[in-house]
């Protein structure tokens, strides 16, 4: 008995550190000689985990919200074990995640104690698939401020970091979703949790690509897969994975990101991820709506809409409102459209009632899309969706263009294509320039800058260096190997025109500051 407990702890501590299959081991060896019952269910509950993280979200569903059965009268040890099953459920699917919703609600909370942030988070999503969009807004907006107030310090469990990442998306709250994964990366990388680590970035990549960061969201992803690669552990991609098919599109690699699309969809099949299927499908709706294959995106945004799984169907709503509208399809872009509407109305962040408003300027077929376009902008210049307040400016330009209004259009198409080529947006600011070409006027050109153009990870490879750290100090404390510092380094030198450490030392003071 004492073994398998020591067994039990083992495991959760390889399951921490990014592998799963070693856990698998030690938790199939203790689990027979667990006699005791809440040992057992806590056994079967570090299971469930275990199957989450190796990628078989049904299976974990299932075994996490058995286990919370098992936990009761414990309350509080059940409603964490339903909060995890929740967790998986989602990417399982939405069938399966109103199912495990449907008990969480119905599972009391500890009698006489105050809601931990596990509580907070499960009552937001359980009522968001038992009671709706609305109802749930409420109870997230509480998670997201409880665990915006607790102190960094005493933070021990970071799974909910990633449930709280989703839910501020799912209700447009760019403030929460930069603070809970500038968080996330921070205490993950502190705390050495390999584990959880990839999906930090990828998360932080996802808030990165909100305020038009997307330099820095792809260098999220380089410094994800390093860190895969260097610890060899299995890890799910989930919802992180949208932003990687972001990053794509607004880039113009529409290519590649339907190929990363495809990719989820595939996977899915195999691993009872109807969740991550979704994800693959709004990126290839994204695409789609981006090469103007307006037929095709309806067909895949309309299906991640039905699915209504968090923050997937926040982002495809648009995006099936345009190729609907523009493909001709009028009911299904109303339907699409009052949705939304529904939606960002009861959040009413400027984020929100921007999106809203240009959707709302798609559909309207006279000259109230000037207002709809002026009122779009208006919103989202006081919020921080700095890509969608670009293509606000960009399809407000070309309504213009097609109104014959050249002078106008080319003050909307110069913002925009402005605005997109800071950002890196290449595909978009491609799309724009067309657009100010179209009405007599060239782009201007961009004139280089005096700044050396280092992406974040090389910033933190290159100020380390500059401290003196050796190439192994650096890999351990970024979780790469000391090959990757390497060749992030050589790339710095060249960059920088330097061939030495020690004149590297003298340049990075006048070098960007790195990234967390």
């Amino acid at each position: 008995m004492h073994r398998a407990r020591r067994e039990l702890a083992l495991a959760d501590a390889e399951l921490r550190c990014g592998h799963p299959d070693i856990a698998q081991d030690l938790v199939d060896a203790a689990l027979p000689r667990l006699s005791d019952s809440g040992l057992r269910a806590r056994g079967e509950q570090l299971r469930g985990e275990i199957l989450f993280a190796q990628g078989r979200a049904a299976d974990s569903a299932r075994v996490l919200a058995d286990a919370a059965r098992l936990l009761v009268p414990d309350y509080a040890a059940a409603r964490m074990a339903l909060a995890a099953a929740v967790r998986a459920a989602i990417w399982a699917g939405s069938a399966e995640a109103r199912q495990v919703s449907t008990a969480a609600a119905a599972l009391p909370r500890p009698a006489n104690g105050e809601a931990s942030i596990c509580d907070q988070l499960l009552d937001g999503f359980a009522v968001r698939f038992t009671a709706g969009y609305r109802a749930a807004i409420e109870p997230t907006r509480a998670a997201l401020s409880a665990l915006r107030s607790q102190d960094p310090e005493q933070v021990t469990d970071l799974r909910w970091y990633e449930m709280a990442a989703m839910a501020a998306a799912s209700i447009w709250d760019a403030g929460s979703l930069l603070d809970i994964t500038d968080r996330f990366l921070r205490l993950a990388r502190a705390q050495g949790a390999l584990a959880v680590l990839p999906a930090a970035l990828a998360l932080r990549a996802t808030a990165d690509c909100s305020v038009g960061r997307l330099a820095e969201a792809a260098d999220r992803w380089t410094e994800m897969r390093e860190i895969i690669a260097a610890s060899r552990g299995a890890t799910v991609v989930r919802v992180d994975s949208l932003s990687e098919g972001v990053v794509l599109v607004d880039t113009g690699r529409v290519a590649e990101a339907r190929a990363v699309g495809a990719a989820r969809i595939q996977e899915s099949s195999s691993r009872g991820q109807g969740g991550v299927a979704d994800v693959g499908r709004a990126i290839t709706a994204m695409a789609d709506v981006w090469v103007g294959d307006y037929h095709a995106a309806v067909g895949a945004a309309a299906a991640v809409v039905r699915d209504d799984i968090p923050y997937v169907t926040e982002v495809t709503l648009p995006e099936l409102v345009e190729a609907a509208a523009r493909s001709g399809e009028r009911s299904q872009a109303t339907s699409a459209f009052h949705i939304l509407s529904e939606r960002a109305v009861a959040v009413g962040t400027p984020e929100a009632l921007g999106i809203r408003s240009r959707c709302a300027a798609l559909l309207d077929d006279g000259d109230g899309a000037e207002a709809c376009y002026q009122q779009a902008i208006g919103h989202l210049d006081r919020g921080r969706a700095a890509v969608e307040l670009a293509r606000a400016h960009l399809q407000y330009g070309e309504w213009l263009r097609r109104r014959k209004r050249k002078r106008d259009a080319r003050r909307e198409l110069r913002s925009a294509c402005d605005m997109l080529e800071a950002m890196g947006a290449k595909g978009f600011a491609a799309r724009a320039a067309a657009e100010l070409r179209a009405t007599g006027e060239r782009a201007r050109p961009r004139t280089l800058g005096a700044t050396v153009d280092l992406t974040p990870q090389e910033a933190r490879v290159a100020g380390l260096a500059a401290e003196g750290q050796t190439n192994n100090q650096i890999a351990a404390q970024l979780f790469i190997s000391p090959h990757t510092v390497e060749y992030h380094l050589t790339k710095v030198f060249a960059k920088l025109g330097v061939s030495s450490r020690t004149q590297l030392a003298r340049r990075m003071p006048a070098s960007p500051a790195p990234s967390r």
